[in-house]
C-alpha cells in the first residue's frame, strides 16, 4: 500500500466506530497480506522477462530440431535417389 492508504483505512474504520486496536489489526493484516500475496509491477516485469527468455530458448531448440529433421529428410531423399536412380 502507498503511505497514505493504511492511515486512510484506519481512519475509515474508526469513523464507523471500530475500536482502535481492531482497526489497527485490520490495517496490519491487510498490509501483511498485500506484501506477501500480491505481485508488484516489478515482480510482473521480472516474470515477463523470464518467460520471454524461456520462450526464446524453446524456439531456438525447436528451430534446431527442425533443421536436423530437414537435413535427415534431404539425406534420405539423396540415398533413395542413389539407390533407385
Amino acid at each position: 500500500m502507498n503511505a497514505k492508504a493504511p492511515f486512510a483505512l484506519y481512519e475509515a474504520l474508526r469513523n464507523v466506530n471500530v475500536e482502535p486496536d481492531k482497526a489497527k489489526a485490520v490495517v496490519e493484516a491487510l498490509e501483511t497480506d498485500m506484501e506477501t500475496h500480491l505481485a508488484t509491477k516489478q515482480d510482473i516485469t521480472l516474470v515477463t522477462k523470464e518467460i520471454a527468455l524461456v520462450e526464446s530458448r524453446i524456439l531456438s531448440r525447436m528451430y534446431q530440431a527442425m533443421l536436423v529433421q530437414g537435413f535427415t529428410i534431404i539425406g534420405a531423399i539423396i540415398a533413395v535417389l542413389k539407390i533407385f536412380g
